[in-house]
């Protein structure tokens, strides 16, 4: 939607990457870390899920612990590859209902003018299907979105 409204020399300035504990996050990173360059900043976000009713809270510490642990080092991992790149970052991990709408709502307060997600997507037919909440976060996305499948 974006590709038509935006100039052919249109640098992005503040890019959101998605973080998870996957080889699709290190790909999607060094891609960020390539458009960024000199100018651009970079915010790492991994979102934390199942952990606002006080059911999750209480009962279930261990799963929010690990959950958060995995993050951590899924960011910190992304951080040395960014060191590669020479690129400094800003992370974030967010609590929130779900994944998408988080990654949304950080991408607006963060004022991210681009998102990159990657995914692992294999395709049985001629178009590709990127699956519900990636199609949802492209349709409500307030600035492009690249989803790189590894």
């Amino acid at each position: 939607a974006y590709a038509n409204h935006l100039d052919r020399n249109w640098q992005p300035h503040n890019i959101l990457v998605a973080v998870s504990n996957s080889i699709d996050t290190k790909h999607a990173a060094e891609l960020g870390f390539i458009i960024a360059r000199d100018s651009s900043k970079v915010t790492l976000l991994s979102v934390l899920t199942g952990t606002n009713s006080a059911w999750s809270q209480n009962v279930n510490q261990y799963a929010f612990d690990r959950q958060t642990e995995v993050a951590v080092n899924a960011i910190n991992t992304i951080k040395q590859l960014a060191l590669i790149y020479n690129v400094s970052v800003k992370d974030i991990i967010e609590i929130g209902d779900d994944v998408e709408s988080t990654i949304l709502k950080v991408a607006e307060i963060e004022e991210s003018d681009l998102i990159i997600l990657g995914t692992s997507v294999k395709s049985g037919s001629e178009r590709l299907f990127l699956g519900s909440r990636i199609e949802y976060m492209i349709q409500h996305a307030k600035c492009p979105i690249i989803v790189l499948n590894t």
